[in-house]
């Protein structure tokens, strides 16, 4: 039996893509469904052409000025590496200057950095903490690469940098949270003396 899995994209305009996944043989007598390898090559290639995809999209909604409809002009190109539980993408990002409209300064911005915002994916960071506080960084690290296409994803000095920044806007997080009940805290027991009471008829 040989089957083939494959990816078809249709973007805003109605027009499609498609593309191989996988081209997958199997008898009777051998593994039933997927391997692990299988499935975590199959998933690293889909995450791949859906975010190339989505990419080339934001790149076009923004390569035009949003006052005006003149077409930016380009100042370049560079690459962008975006880290993600299925594996790294390197991304070609353009760059465009400021539409004359909007500023008289001849600044220039990336669209794709701006839509990818980190260089990280927030589902990498979460399953980072989340092994990182159960286990070792070497230990989580290999468990992750087991069972997900985490080739080039990261290493290990970048995964403390992740936890550690997480771990200090939790902190942050919380202490904001923490004041702001102190605060409504005493703002409730400071309220006005009642009048009739001593401390209405107390001089200040």
């Amino acid at each position: 039996m040989k089957m083939r899995v494959q990816l078809v994209i249709e973007d805003a305009s109605g027009a499609t893509i498609s593309a191989d996944i996988a081209a997958i043989e199997r008898r009777t007598e051998d593994l039933i469904g997927l391997s692990l390898e299988e499935a975590k090559a199959m998933t690293g290639t889909v995450r791949r052409f859906m975010a190339e995809a989505q990419a080339r999209e934001a790149i076009v909604q923004n390569s035009t000025c949003p006052e005006c409809p003149s077409r930016l002009c380009r100042n370049g190109t560079h690459r962008i590496h975006y880290r993600t539980p299925f594996g790294r993408l390197d991304l070609d990002s353009p760059r465009f200057y400021r539409c004359r409209c909007q500023t008289s300064r001849r600044g220039s911005s990336g669209p794709l950095a701006l839509w990818l915002g980190a260089h990280t994916g927030p589902e990498l960071q979460y399953l980072e903490a989340q092994f990182a506080a159960l286990l070792s960084y070497g230990v989580s690290a290999r468990i992750l690469a087991t069972v997900l296409p985490l080739e080039r994803a990261t290493s290990i000095a970048t995964r403390k940098w992740h936890v550690g920044t997480m771990g200090a806007r939790l902190d942050r997080e919380a202490h904001e949270r923490i004041g702001f009940r102190c605060i409504c805290g005493l703002s409730r027991k400071m309220r006005a003396p009642k009048e009739g009471s001593h401390l209405y008829n107390s001089p200040i």
